[in-house]
C-alpha cells in the first residue's frame, strides 16, 4: 500500500508492504518544491538472511535507536515519530489527523460500538444517514436506535411498513449503513477515508453511488 499526500507544503509518498508476520518493505519519499525526489528512509526485509536492509541516510537524530526499537510487525515511521524524530513527527501527525482506516469486520462484531450509530445520536446526522440510505434505493423509510438497531421498510403500494433488525438485513445493507457515518463525517471534515474490502458484499451500483459522493 502506498499513497501520496501534502503536509507542510511538501509532497510525500509513503508506503509499506506486509505479510502475515511482519513488514517486508517500508519507504518514504519527499518531493520538496524545486528539488528532486528524496528517499528519506527505506527498509527491505531480506528473507534469506532474516534481517532488514536499511537506508536512513536522509534522517538526522537517533537513527540507530529508532531502527533497533522498531519491531518487525510495526512501522518505522510511527516508531520514529513517537520517539521524537523532528523530521518525521509532522508526517505522523498529519496522517493521524487526516487519515481514517475503516475495517468492516471490526465494526460488525459489535453493532452499537461502530461509528454510524454514535453519529446518528445527533438528530441532524440521523437525517443525513437516512437520506443517504434512501438515495441508494434500499426501500428504507426510517430506522430506530433504541434497544436494538431496526430498519423500517415500505413493503407495498399501500405504504405498509415492516420492521427488520440489523441481523436480518442483507450484507450489502449492513455495510452501507456502517460506511455511511464515517463517509459523511470525513466528507464534512475533508479527511481521507480508507475502507478495507469496499467491494466485498456491496453491489457495484452501491459502490458507484458511494464514490460519486466524494
Amino acid at each position: 500500500m502506498n499513497y501520496y499526500f501534502i503536509a507542510n507544503q511538501i509532497l510525500y509518498e509513503y508506503g509499506f508492504a506486509l505479510n502475515n508476520q511482519q513488514v517486508v518493505h517500508e519507504w518514504l519519499f519527499a518531493y520538496p518544491r524545486g528539488s528532486q525526489a528524496q528517499l528519506w528512509f527505506e527498509r527491505i526485509y531480506d528473507e534469506e538472511n532474516d534481517e532488514y536492509n536499511w537506508d536512513l541516510k536522509k534522517l538526522t537524530g537517533q537513527r540507530q535507536f529508532w531502527k533497533k526499537t522498531t519491531r518487525h510487525n510495526a512501522l518505522f515511521l510511527s516508531t520514529a515519530g513517537m520517539l521524537n524524530s523532528v523530521k518525521l513527527e509532522p508526517i505522523v501527525n498529519w496522517i493521524t489527523n487526516n487519515l481514517v482506516i475503516f475495517t468492516v469486520k471490526t465494526y460488525l462484531s459489535n453493532v452499537f460500538n461502530f461509528f454510524t450509530v454514535n453519529f446518528c445520536k445527533d438528530v441532524d446526522n440521523k437525517q443525513k444517514i437516512l437520506k443517504f440510505l434512501q438515495a441508494a434505493d434500499l426501500n428504507i423509510v426510517d430506522f430506530e436506535l433504541e434497544g436494538q438497531l431496526n430498519f423500517l421498510h415500505k413493503i407495498n403500494e399501500t405504504n405498509d411498513l415492516t420492521q427488520f433488525p440489523l441481523e436480518y438485513e442483507s450484507e450489502g445493507t449492513k455495510r452501507l449503513f456502517i460506511f455511511a457515518g464515517p463517509l459523511m463525517d470525513i466528507l464534512e471534515k475533508g479527511r481521507i477515508l480508507m475502507i478495507d474490502e469496499l467491494d466485498n458484499s456491496l453491489h457495484p451500483s452501491i459502490v458507484r453511488f458511494m464514490l460519486e459522493l466524494i
